[in-house]
């Protein structure tokens, strides 16, 4: 049973039902959106020897944009005639054909643009939904997706690395431990394990690894007197910035959850976006190398921003006592 302010979600009778629509709807739309370029980021930085640069990634934002395009245009004045045409013959067969043939296009379209052939597949789902034939689609690929399930987690378990997992299991586990605090509180008040609670442990979580790999680059000097593996010392300095600025991205879109999902309302969000954007100035100065005072000004940044992020929280949850999504059914 949910309770919001007090009272039972009984009181709010139809709008229960409508918060959850909302927080569902909220939760796939980020969701999806967040899939494609954090897909087309991780995929091309594994194919890539060198560790890149600012123009690099702007290159690879700036083909991820071209290939959103291309498939909006090839959605809209292509494949929604040839569907037609196929659906006027009737042939079940030509019509399976072509959707796989569809699918294997702009997997290969992206993989010569030098992004994922995943992203291509998802690019191409996306573009099929798009049509009045999905649902015919839907079952037309019915026999097919076992088995492509089956093959995908075969290749995924294939391709693990269990040495290179056991060897970060500690700094997993330490992670989380550091960040449970929130769960721990959240769970004594309330005498339940919560999805809120486990977004704050999330935020940490992805707030630790940019804070202190920037403390880890100010001090790598003494790291490396010591034999200390810390990744500055075991990378280099500009392959860890990079993943500072990584890292800093995944909790900028990590942060806007409570929002998304109704746990926070209108001035957490204009607080958190407005924090997001420091930290990541930060992260972008420190991946330029000019300043060389940025990796401690970096550090001393992301005490700040996690101290006023949740004050802002806190400011916003007695502001808006209630979820945002209630806020908006009533």
């Amino acid at each position: 049973m949910l309770h919001f302010a007090g009272a039972p979600a009984e009181v709010f009778g139809y709008t229960a039902t409508r918060t959850h629509a909302r927080l569902a709807l909220g939760i796939l739309l980020f969701q999806d959106l967040a899939f494609a370029p954090l897909l087309a980021l991780a995929t091309a930085l594994s194919v890539s020897g060198d560790v890149p640069g600012p123009l690099w990634l702007l290159s690879m934002a700036g083909r991820g944009l071209v290939a959103l395009v291309v498939v909006l245009v090839v959605g809209r004045w292509l494949l929604r005639p040839l569907f037609r045409e196929i659906a006027h013959h009737r042939s079940t067969e030509v019509f399976t054909l072509t959707v796989l043939f569809v699918s294997l296009l702009a997997a290969w379209a992206t993989d010569r643009m030098g992004l994922s052939m995943a992203l291509g597949g998802f690019l191409a789902g996306m573009l099929l939904a798009e049509t009045e034939f999905k649902h015919q689609t839907e079952v037309d690929l019915e026999p097919f997706k076992s088995l492509l399930l089956g093959l995908f987690f075969m290749t995924v378990g294939m391709s693990l690395d269990l040495a290179g997992a056991l060897a970060h299991f500690p700094l997993v586990i330490g992670g989380l431990a550091g960040a449970a605090p929130p769960l721990l509180g959240w769970t004594a008040v309330t005498n339940e394990v919560h999805g809120y609670g486990l977004l704050l442990v999330l935020i940490i979580f992805a707030w630790t690894p940019p804070h202190f790999w920037a403390l880890a680059i100010h001090r790598r000097e003494e790291y490396a007197k010591v034999d200390i593996p810390m990744l500055p010392v075991t990378h280099g300095e500009r392959h860890t910035a990079l993943h500072i600025l990584l890292y800093t991205l995944i909790l900028f879109a990590v942060t806007l959850l409570p929002f998304a999902t109704g746990m926070s309302g209108p001035l957490y969000l204009v607080g958190a976006v407005g924090l997001g954007f420091g930290f990541l100035y930060w992260a972008i100065v420190l991946m330029t190398g000019r300043n060389p005072r940025a990796p401690m000004e970096t550090f001393k940044y992301s005490i700040i921003y996690l101290m006023a992020l949740f004050l802002v929280m806190l400011a916003d949850h007695y502001i808006y006592p209630r979820p945002m999504a209630l806020l908006l059914a009533s």
